[in-house]
């Protein structure tokens, strides 16, 4: 009997894991190799740390091109799908601060997509940062800092 994803149900209980023989890594190798490998794709970042419902400002963001004619008149077209932001506001220690400023590096600042779930309406979207990350320290372990996340389309 198989298991969900097509994995046979004794995969683990295997020496070679279901991977060929052949198969090896060098010893510095990333985790993005070896669960590619695994799985057959790459593994998806996910922002973990859960925020306060309360403390998310949700927006949504329309590009729109507007043409001005001489008569006055205006045509007006939509340049895309809107666009889904989060504001989102934590105050975290020092662990987990440090590990959110290390993810928003990992993710290149505003480049790279990650998931996030929405503690609000309890939907995972596809977002990325915004723009910079700042943070504040207010006592000496802990720290206050605003995100803002933009949904991207897949």
């Amino acid at each position: 009997m198989s298991v969900p994803m097509g994995w046979p149900a004794n995969i683990s209980q295997r020496a070679d894991f279901g991977l060929p023989s052949t198969m090896s890594w060098p010893a510095n190798t990333s985790a993005v190799v070896v669960i590619e490998a695994f799985f057959g794709v790459p593994p998806v970042p996910i922002f973990p740390w859960p925020c306060d419902p309360r403390q998310i400002e949700e927006s949504v963001t329309f590009q729109t091109a507007i043409t001005r004619f001489e008569s006055g008149r205006e045509q007006r077209r939509a340049r895309g799908l809107p666009r889904r932001r989060w504001r989102l506001q934590f105050r975290k220690g020092k662990v987990d601060a440090d590990a959110i400023w290390d993810f928003y590096v990992a993710m290149n600042g505003p480049v790279d997509p990650f998931l996030w779930d929405n503690p609000v309406d309890n939907q995972a979207y596809w977002v990325r940062f915004a723009d910079i990350l700042t943070r504040r320290a207010i006592r000496r372990a802990v720290y206050e800092f605003g995100i803002e996340l933009v949904e991207v389309r897949r």
